[in-house]
């Protein structure tokens, strides 16, 4: 599993992403050793967040970013990045891709993405990349596949951020996909498609 930490409360919001394995015993799952990869600001001398790991082939990859036309994908050994991979990125209308959910299908890796307009807006997106290195894109969705709403929250002590959606998590299940996805900053939801 992977999490964000910040450095809060602080006069400048730094965050890096760290990562661990989950190890079972019989009445909990805790994380064992945890690692901060060491790549871009992921040294709280910036903000990192959305990094987006997945394991193929007894290795374990990672989504960074895409800045500038370009997507990078870095080749991991616990902390320490083995390889980059910087290939062409397609072009979104919607905001700067960034974070998500990566799951496989019929050889190809499918990145459900999150991105944000200049009106603040936040979008789903999905892209395929090539199911092996250097996982170049091949097609990016036209739309999103979810925007970000005004949404309804009964909840007196949440403080939900309208037009806010974010995937978290992905697998394919009998003939359809599974996205988790954060919703306003308050709730949970899945999205089933097909």
């Amino acid at each position: 599993m992977s999490w964000s930490i910040s450095l809060y409360p602080a006069t400048e919001y730094k965050g890096i992403v760290a990562f661990g394995n989950l190890v079972e015993s019989e009445t909990e799952w805790t994380v064992g050793t945890f690692y901060i990869p060491a790549y871009g600001h992921n040294d709280f001398s910036g903000i990192e967040k959305n990094f987006v790991f997945w394991s193929q082939d007894e290795r374990l990859y990672c989504f960074y970013a895409v800045e500038h036309g370009q997507q990078t994908v870095l080749q991991l050994e616990q902390a320490r990045v083995e390889e980059v991979f910087i290939t062409p990125a397609l072009p979104w209308a919607y905001g700067p891709l960034h974070g998500g959910a990566i799951c496989r299908h019929d050889g190809s890796l499918y990145h459900f993405f999150n991105s944000r307009d200049k009106a603040g807006r936040y979008s789903i997106g999905c892209a395929t990349m090539e199911g092996q290195p250097p996982f170049a894109m091949k097609s990016i969705s036209p739309k999103p596949t979810l925007r970000g709403e005004e949404g309804v929250c009964l909840d007196k002590a949440a403080r939900p951020k309208n037009h806010v959606v974010f995937a978290c998590g992905a697998i394919r299940e009998n003939g359809q996909t599974l996205l988790s996805y954060g919703f306003n900053d308050h709730s949970c939801r899945i999205l089933k498609l097909t």
